[in-house]
């Protein structure tokens, strides 16, 4: 369900929210113009242009969401699903699959697969995804916004950062007092991977996604339809 709420949320964020918010925008610009307001008609003139001018940007806006949703019937063939669960393997550094799960979802034209594996041996655990976006790179927002932006925290307890690693543009942190990490990844502008470890250090955690994940992923055929 994580997984749909991301998809529609985002969607619905974009196509029935974003003029809202520069009409309020408006609002706010108009407030402070009244406060130091000189000359009203002069003011009421600029703010005419001004709504004029935000109400066109606010349509010019949800077209290009629109055109991002439907760019001029390009359409891009998402991995299968059984291919994506395909990549998910068996067993994990010695812990074996406990479950493997795929789904899909698509509205109003976007689209998005995702399969999911747990692994488990003894106290160790590790949850992968791969979600395939389809290379709509605004899905980002709702899926892995951490990629629109550059984090470092850092306190007594671990670290969370975003950064470059292998090339991939990814998000990673570490607690050393919960023994936990994770690992997201873009994968070529069109997969997200995301890693969840219990009792797994980051370091070994980022040997495992190397060894047993990427080489795999390498050999995907990614392609427009």
């Amino acid at each position: 369900m994580e997984f749909y709420g991301a998809a529609a949320s985002f969607l619905k964020y974009k196509l029935q929210t974003m003029k809202n918010l520069f009409l309020l925008a408006f609002a706010l610009l108009i407030l402070g113009a009244s406060c130091k307001s000189r000359q009203e008609k002069e003011e009421a003139n600029r703010e005419e242009e001004l709504a004029e001018s935000i109400e066109s940007s606010a349509d010019k806006f949800a077209e290009d969401i629109k055109n991002m949703v439907d760019p001029g019937g390009k359409e891009v063939r998402l991995v299968d699903l059984a291919d994506l669960k395909a990549l998910l393997p068996k067993d994990l550094d010695g812990m074996d699959r406990q479950d493997l799960t795929g789904e899909g979802v698509g509205v109003m034209g976007f689209k998005m697969n995702k399969a999911e594996a747990r692994y488990e041996k003894g106290d160790k655990s590790i949850k992968l995804s791969l979600i395939d976006f389809g290379g709509f790179s605004a899905a980002l927002l709702g899926i892995a916004a951490w990629s629109l932006t550059d984090i470092y925290h850092e306190d007594d307890d671990g670290y969370e950062k975003s950064a470059t690693w292998k090339g991939y543009k990814v998000f990673e942190k570490s607690n050393r007092k919960d023994h936990t990490s994770s690992l997201a990844l873009i994968f070529k502008n069109r997969l997200v991977l995301n890693a969840e470890a219990d009792q797994v250090t980051i370091e070994k955690l980022k040997d495992i996604i190397s060894d047993e994940i990427l080489e795999d992923l390498e050999d995907l055929d990614l392609k427009e339809k």
